[in-house]
């Protein structure tokens, strides 16, 4: 009895990391040397969403444009205080630390979209 709770445990534990690990997956996004902009293409199905990180530095303008197909990107944009903006498609703000950052490419609309995205970060 001991041994068959211990089996299940263990396999909710796998479950929840394996579902933990797949949530947190994201792409790095980095800039050639000496340019200050990055393009990354792909395709989300409805209601998908996609998450980049990039590394930036306080006092720098981001700049982040999605164009796709369905016209229904929604852009969530983080740091590690919280939350900064969203964006139709489109944002714009200034960088108020050094450090990490994470865009989040959401899919609003019903099917499957190609997309392509271009970060700025310039001073």
């Amino acid at each position: 009895m001991k041994r068959l709770f211990a089996i299940k445990l263990l396999s909710i534990a796998l479950i929840l990391a394996t579902l933990t690990t797949d949530s947190m997956a994201q792409t790095r996004i980095s800039f050639a040397r000496g340019r200050s902009s990055a393009t990354i293409s792909g395709v989300l199905t409805g209601s998908e969403s996609r998450k980049y990180a990039m590394r930036v530095a306080d006092g720098q303008a981001i700049t982040i444009s999605v164009t796709s197909d369905n016209g229904s990107i929604q852009i969530d944009a983080d740091d590690v205080h919280g939350h900064i903006d969203y964006g139709d498609e489109y944002l714009e703000y200034t960088s108020d630390d050094t450090g990490d950052q994470w865009i989040t490419l959401v899919n609003q609309g019903d099917g499957r979209t190609r997309y392509t995205m271009t970060v700025s970060a310039r001073w």
